[in-house]
């Protein structure tokens, strides 16, 4: 093979592999959910969510669909307790579905402490295209503590999100 192009097909593989879209999870990850089989949801809990084949780019194959209306939170679940002291912070990839003639009012995840939910950090989602959320406070957890995650989608009226590659990360 010419030299050339085999530096040329090198610098290509090695530009392609360093420009990838997106980490998918880190080191720092307590809980990672990509909700690729039944089982990645058999610990959530709640009436509104389901298995989707929408999916953001790295999201595999499926992603959870929440929805929500007048009871709220749709799904909840909780992590813990923690055998010490965390700083939690956490990110998805996260859309909403247009539903025809519906009033827009988006939807958000937070994350509680289980003993003290005025103490949360959540993020909204708003957007109808995949993007990347990520809170921009976080969360102290003292050990011992369990923290509550819901999602809660809508409001007055029916409203669908997409929620994948979902994160939560200690410092």
């Amino acid at each position: 093979m010419n030299p050339k192009l085999s530096f040329l097909f090198i610098v290509l593989l090695t530009l392609t592999i360093s420009c990838s879209k997106e980490k998918i999870y880190s080191n720092s990850s307590i809980y990672f959910n990509s909700f690729e089989n039944s089982s990645d949801i058999s610990n959530l809990d709640g009436y509104g969510f389901m298995m989707s084949d929408g999916t953001p780019v790295n999201g595999g194959d499926s992603s959870l669909m929440v929805g929500g209306a007048c009871i709220q939170p749709a799904l909840f679940f909780e992590l813990g307790p923690f055998d010490e002291d965390k700083i939690l912070s956490f990110n998805t990839y996260a859309k909403m579905l247009e539903i025809e003639g519906v009033n827009w009012q988006g939807g958000r995840i937070t994350l509680s402490l289980v003993n003290d939910r005025d103490k949360k950090i959540r993020i909204f989602i708003s957007d109808l295209t995949w993007t990347y959320y990520q809170t921009e406070n976080k969360l102290e957890v003292p050990s011992g503590e369990k923290i509550y995650i819901d999602f809660s989608i809508g409001g007055y009226s029916t409203h669908v999100a997409l929620i994948d590659l979902f994160q939560i990360e200690s410092e």
